[in-house]
C-alpha cells in the first residue's frame, strides 16, 4: 500500500510556492512560507478588526454618559400612576412645555424646559412610598443627582367630605400627617385599637405652599374646578372604608391644621429632607372619597390627574425670577 503523501506531484512543486523544506502533519506536506504570510496577514487583520471594535465601544460608552448626564433643575414633579403620568405630560402640552425623555443614572426624567422661574424635571415612581421605585427611594435619588430644591408630588388623592368637597377639587398640602406613625395595642371592649400619643404635622416646603397659595387666589372660580388648602393624611394603605377614613381624621385632628384628605406618596417625601427645612409639597386631585369598595372610575381619576397638574404647572408658569 501507497502512503497517502507519495500520490501526485509535491504540492509546494505544483503550486509553485517556495523551495524551502516542508514540513509533515501526518503524512500532508506544509509549505512553512505559504504558513508564515497566511498568519502574518490574518494578525494584521485581527489587528484591524480590533481596533475598529475598540473605537466603536468608546464612542458608544461616550454616548452613554452623555445621554445618561441628567440636566440639573429647580422642581422635581414626581408622578406614580399612568393616568398621572399621561395627564401630566397632556396639560405640558397644551401650555406649550416640552416633554422630553431623558435618561439618567437612576433612571428616566421627563424635561418640561423652564416653566415660570424653575427648570423643571418629571419622574414617574411606584405608586406608594415604599420599594426601591417608591417616593422615598425616589426622592433621595433624584435630589442627589439633579440638585433640586423642591419637589411637588402631583396626581390624585381622597377627599373626606361629600358636601364640601366634589371629585376634581384639588387639594394643596399645608402639611402631611403620617398616619402609620402609631401604636397598636389591645382593648377591653375590642381586640384592638391604634393609639397616637404625639401625631405631628409635618409642614410643607413654604416657598412652594406660597406660591399655590398665590395661585388659588389668583384662580378664583375661573378654572372650573375648587383648590384649597389643608393637611392630608398619608400612609401605605389603600383605603376603602368610610369608618376606617372617619377614625383617622378623628384621631388626628389634633395637629393644629384641618385634614382635608390623604394620599400615599407624600410618607416616602418625609425622608427626603429635614422636617425643619422641607423640600417637598404635596397637590392632588380628589379621585374618590375613601368611603366604598367601588374605586375611582377611569373618567373621575382622569378628572383629578387633569385638574391637579394643570393647577400646578399655571402656577409654575406664573412664577417670576
Amino acid at each position: 500500500m501507497r502512503r497517502l503523501g507519495n500520490v501526485g506531484p509535491r504540492w509546494s512543486s505544483e503550486r509553485g510556492a517556495s523551495t524551502r523544506p516542508s514540513r509533515r502533519l501526518g503524512s500532508l506536506p506544509i509549505e512553512m512560507g505559504s504558513v508564515t504570510a497566511t498568519g502574518v496577514r490574518l494578525r494584521e487583520k485581527v489587528a484591524g478588526l480590533w481596533q475598529k471594535l475598540r473605537a466603536r465601544v468608546s464612542a458608544w460608552t461616550a454616548g452613554s454618559r452623555e445621554q445618561q448626564a441628567a440636566p440639573s433643575c429647580d422642581v422635581l414633579v414626581f408622578v406614580a400612576t399612568s393616568t398621572e403620568h399621561d395627564q401630566l405630560k397632556a396639560r405640558a402640552a397644551a401650555l406649550g412645555l416640552s416633554f422630553a425623555k431623558r435618561k439618567g443614572r437612576f433612571g428616566s426624567y421627563y424635561d418640561l424646559g423652564t416653566v415660570g422661574a424653575n427648570r423643571v424635571l418629571a419622574v414617574k415612581t411606584q405608586i406608594g412610598a415604599f420599594g426601591h421605585r417608591g417616593s422615598a427611594a425616589s426622592a433621595l435619588l433624584y435630589l442627589s443627582e439633579t440638585g433640586a430644591t423642591g419637589i411637588v408630588s402631583v396626581g390624585m388623592c381622597f377627599g373626606i367630605d361629600r358636601t364640601a368637597q366634589k371629585v376634581g377639587d384639588v387639594l394643596v398640602s399645608s402639611g402631611l400627617v403620617a398616619y402609620d406613625d402609631r401604636e397598636v395595642c389591645d382593648q377591653p371592649t375590642t381586640r384592638w385599637d391604634y393609639r397616637y400619643r404625639n401625631p405631628a404635622l409635618y409642614r410643607s416646603k413654604g416657598s412652594l405652599y406660597a406660591m399655590l397659595q398665590r395661585s388659588i387666589t389668583q384662580l378664583g372660580g375661573s378654572a372650573g374646578y375648587g383648590a384649597r388648602t389643608g393637611a392630608l393624611l398619608t400612609g401605605g394603605a389603600r383605603i376603602s372604608s368610610r369608618d376606617y377614613r372617619d377614625m383617622l381624621v378623628e384621631k388626628l385632628s389634633v395637629c393644629g391644621e384641618p385634614i382635608v384628605g390623604g394620599e400615599m406618596e407624600g410618607a416616602g417625601l418625609l425622608s427626603s429632607s429635614d422636617p425643619g427645612d422641607p423640600v417637598w409639597i404635596v397637590v392632588k386631585g380628589i379621585c374618590d372619597f375613601a368611603d366604598s369598595p367601588t374605586r375611582a372610575t377611569d373618567a373621575e381619576r382622569t378628572l383629578a390627574c387633569r385638574n391637579a397638574c394643570d393647577f400646578l404647572l399655571k402656577a409654575l408658569a406664573a412664577t417670576i425670577t
